[in-house]
């Protein structure tokens, strides 16, 4: 595995309970719904989707590489938490099981 990356998929937040289908994300702290987690574990944005965050975040940035593990957020309560804090948590989880 190259350094930075990380096997977890949008599909293992959804089986851990960190997303649900239908929630929907923000890009970059906006107020504007960017995308929408789908059942199989993708994100929908403008009636397409997307299987990995960076392709919905790029999506949202008209075309410019993004990072949509940092750059996509769910609103939780006041608090914005990035896929990247979620993939975290669900790894610290893992750790816990082993």
């Amino acid at each position: 595995m190259q350094r930075g990356h990380s096997a977890v998929s949008l599909s293992d937040l959804l089986g851990a309970g960190l997303l649900s289908p239908g929630q929907e994300l923000f890009f970059r702290r906006s107020h504007d719904v960017v995308a929408v987690v789908t059942k199989s574990g993708g994100l929908r944005f403008k009636g397409e989707e997307y299987r990995s965050p960076s392709m919905a975040g790029r999506a949202a940035a008209g075309g410019v590489a993004t990072n949509g593990w940092v750059a996509l957020y769910r609103q939780s309560g006041s608090k914005h938490v990035s896929l990247a804090r979620l993939r975290a948590q669900f790894d610290e989880g893992r750790q816990g099981w082993r």
